[in-house]
């Protein structure tokens, strides 16, 4: 059996913001210096999306499919502001994504594998100048390729194992940074063939589940996040994190739930993103510590 899928969506979008700026913050010298006064951004964008899919049933339990869909993203408002800061007149990004993949449902098994591609023009990007200074530019194309697993597989009645794990290939084919130097002059650095920051290639999660018929639950879940690039030039990785634990262990009974959230079970100390600017500084957003939330809820 072949199922096909056809979508297609139509949507405008329209921002118009404006203020006036007597005032600004300089963080760069802990003062307030005198505003850009009047700024206006009002902008327009026509997003059009489209979807061409097809399942087919390999058996009872297993499905392949298949599409190839296309969207566009409008800017945040808080990206076109920034944006506008620096006289960038920031697109909307247009990307077409292609798909293979298939999904396994059987009593002790469910198992989802994708692959995909995605190209992007005109993708949204940060350009982190220093930690005082942020500003979004359009890349000209970037190509993002990747592999996704993820499966759960019941050992026992009371028993489940799972976990997942995606693969991800994120490049710059054609961009342009806009680089502002020391002295001021700005200029533009190629950053093609790069890897996009931020994203890593390997991440993985392991978890098990536990469900007792007198009422009682536990759940451990551990993740892991690959080294990624610090910025669109590649200069620095941040190596990531290993084995983050969070666990959860609970009591129903008819009506009633209670729960004890263990977030960060082991309090390791990492980055939640690790970031560099075009002057060289480096930042580091930290994760939460080890947390304790106890909750109960009533089903009525």
């Amino acid at each position: 059996d072949i199922t096909i899928d056809i979508s297609t969506r139509v949507d405008k979008l329209s921002l118009d913001i404006s203020g006036d700026e007597i005032f600004a913050y300089d963080y760069s010298n802990d003062s307030y210096k005198p505003g850009d006064r009047f700024y206006s951004v009002d902008k327009t964008y026509n997003l059009f999306s489209a979807k061409l899919g097809a399942i087919y049933r390999l058996t009872n339990t297993t499905n392949m499919y298949a599409s190839i869909a296309t969207a566009n993203q409008a800017p945040t408002g808080s990206e076109l502001e920034s944006a506008n800061e620096f006289d960038i007149d920031l697109d909307k990004s247009t990307n077409t994504n292609y798909e293979v993949g298939f999904k396994t449902r059987t009593q002790n098994l469910l198992l989802d594998v994708a692959l995909y591609q995605n190209d992007v023009k005109d993708e949204i990007v940060q350009t982190v100048a220093s930690r005082y200074s942020t500003t979004y530019d359009n890349a000209g194309e970037t190509r993002k390729r990747g592999l996704e697993v993820n499966g759960v597989y019941k050992a026992t009645e009371t028993l489940d194992l799972g976990g997942s794990y995606a693969y991800s290939d994120f490049k710059f084919v054609n961009f342009d940074e806009t680089v502002r130097n020391f002295d001021g002059t700005v200029g533009l650095e190629s950053r093609a063939g790069n890897y996009l920051p931020y994203i890593t290639k390997n991440q993985y999660s392991l978890f098990a589940a536990y469900r007792m018929e007198n009422g009682f639950k536990a759940r451990v879940t551990t993740k892991s996040w690959g080294s990624y690039y610090m910025d669109n030039a590649n200069t620095e990785k941040y190596e990531g994190y290993d084995f983050v634990t969070d666990l959860m262990i609970g009591y129903e009974h008819q009506a009633h739930n209670i729960q004890l959230n263990v977030r960060n079970l082991t309090n390791e100390y990492y980055a939640m993103q690790a970031s560099k600017g075009t002057d060289g500084e480096a930042t580091y957003k930290a994760a939460a510590p080890q947390s304790f939330m106890v909750t109960y809820s009533y089903e009525f």
